[in-house]
């Protein structure tokens, strides 16, 4: 009996000193973490708390140069690592020409890590914008290296059923290889489909996959010479269709 209660003193003075370390540990880091204790009373940099040193960029940006980041960045060199205001960086990041999202995050002791995610266009947006992959509308300062891009356009407040219809149209075209030069949304009823070196198409939305279906089920069989004449197709007939020929035809 004796033996089992020394052994049970033993165990609980083991168990005693454990919890009064970890709390004594735990109080020194709270310590260190106050934002009154960042700085000791001479004002020098506590050794928690670094200026921050430099910054990291995590993923590979091919529109978002280096300079930019850099504009950001940079005023924050020297600060305190703890007191960084990273939402408002970030809010700047995303403020930059391609930026969708950023993300920045401390690597303790001094250095800030940072995530960017680009735009993606897929097509040109009128004459000033590009549409990325969600079919939304953004304006870059410069549309250099996207004169070749399908030209979508409409009612911005539709952007996303442009992009929609010519990811879902393109593929019946090219399929007798036909290529979209432009499509445009005219009104909430009737679309506009330029196909590259030939002929204007216009077609309803309501029946869209119809009427172009039913065109494109015919089109093979129309002479060459009615084909290469024509610049203007109207679908929007229940039992067919309207060509209308050049002028010089």
């Amino acid at each position: 009996m004796t033996n089992v209660f020394y052994k049970n003193a033993a165990l609980f003075r083991k168990i005693f000193w454990g919890v009064v370390i970890l709390l004594l540990l735990s109080g020194l880091v709270a310590w260190q973490l106050s934002e009154k204790r960042l700085t000791d009373s001479s004002g020098e940099q506590s050794w928690f708390s670094y200026p921050l040193a430099d910054y990291e960029i995590l993923t590979q940006t091919k529109q978002v140069n280096r300079e930019q980041i850099d504009q950001v960045l940079k005023p924050y060199i020297g600060q305190s690592f703890w007191d960084l205001p990273l939402p408002e960086i970030q809010s700047q990041l995303m403020r930059l020409d391609w930026v969708v999202s950023a993300k920045v995050s401390r690597n303790w002791p001094d250095l800030l890590g940072v995530v960017i995610t680009e735009q993606e266009a897929i097509a040109r947006w009128g004459e000033n914008g590009l549409v990325n992959q969600s079919g939304e509308v953004f304006y870059p300062t410069s549309m250099d290296g996207y004169g070749d891009y399908v030209l979508l356009d409409g009612d911005l407040q539709f952007a996303v059923l442009v992009s929609q219809r010519f990811s879902e149209i393109a593929p019946l075209f090219s399929q007798h290889d036909l290529w979209i030069e432009s499509l445009v949304l005219l009104d909430e009823q009737v679309w506009e489909l330029q196909i590259f070196q030939g002929p204007l198409i216009r077609f309803s939305e309501g029946v869209w996959r119809e009427e172009i279906e039913r065109f494109l089920l015919a089109y093979p069989e129309l002479k060459s010479d009615f084909r290469n004449s024509a610049v203007y197709y109207d679908l929007r007939y229940s039992n067919g269709f309207v060509m209308k020929p050049s002028k010089t035809n």
